[in-house]
């Protein structure tokens, strides 16, 4: 029963993990911005993710590192994102043709 409860924990984070950073990170490259995102909110995100696959390891717990490892190098994207826009306007989203 545990292990049937850690793999559908580890599918529903994968889920979540898997659908909104990577729509931030292509709005982010679309825009050559990351305006309008805080970056604190994703340090921290990313320390959230990284600390959770640090404990996953230490337990041993597949699951909890399956569903956390994702998240940890996607939220480091887009620290990178931050680092790489980070003397770029944001163009207006009316500006789209």
């Amino acid at each position: 029963m545990s292990d049937m409860c850690g793999l559908f924990a580890a599918m529903f984070s994968l889920a979540c993990v898997l659908i909104g950073p990577p729509n931030q990170i292509w709005k982010n490259y679309q825009y050559q911005s990351c305006r309008g995102l805080s970056f604190w909110f994703v340090l921290i995100g990313f320390f959230a993710y990284a600390s959770w696959v640090g404990y996953g390891i230490s337990k041993p717990d597949i699951f909890l590192c399956i569903s956390q490892v994702p998240g940890s190098l996607l939220m480091l994207v887009i620290l990178v994102q931050f680092w790489i826009y980070r003397n770029n306007k944001a163009k207006n989203i009316m500006d789209e043709p």
